[in-house]
């Protein structure tokens, strides 16, 4: 994988992180958001597994997909 492609996953993850705690601090949770991140991490996860072709540990991979469950199954479910 090149440096590019885990400079950008690393960054949406933290953009994630960063917006999880802005969004624990409101009122209410908005269904929308959690689905749209969620997406966006399921989009991410097929560009990172991508970029494998050995069998090595993909990290960035299980993080976004682990990601993408969480999120939109807390949208869809919970709120």
């Amino acid at each position: 994988m090149t440096k590019t492609y885990k400079v950008i996953s690393i960054l949406i993850i933290s953009i994630t992180l960063i917006w999880l705690v802005y969004a624990g601090f409101q009122p209410k949770w908005i269904k929308w958001q959690l689905m749209t991140a969620g997406g966006i991490h399921f989009i991410m996860s097929f560009i990172i597994n991508r970029q494998y072709h050995n069998w090595e540990y993909n990290y960035l991979g299980i993080i976004h997909g682990t990601l993408m469950v969480v999120l939109m199954g807390w949208g869809y479910f919970f709120v």
